[in-house]
């Protein structure tokens, strides 16, 4: 299920969440502060997310196929 917790998130992307939020607050103390959306989604439901738009209804949502959008070698 995906989930926006930091908790399930993978240690790279905990590390750079910290320093981007710490560097957003230093640099705009009165703007609003920032937020995940999701931090992991499981390769089924990213594969739905990948067919909306191409061969299901409803707008385009991704280019990655579940697994494909953590890896440094993938192109979109």
């Amino acid at each position: 299920m995906a989930t926006r917790d930091i908790k399930d998130a993978t240690l790279s992307l905990k590390t750079a969440y910290e320093k981007a939020v710490i560097e957003w607050n230093t640099s705009h103390p009165s703007f609003p502060k920032p937020f995940l959306t999701c931090v992991y989604r499981s390769s089924q439901e990213q594969d739905k997310l990948y067919e909306q738009g191409k061969t299901t209804k409803g707008s385009k949502v991704t280019n990655a196929k579940g697994g494909l959008s953590d890896n440094p070698h993938f192109e979109n």
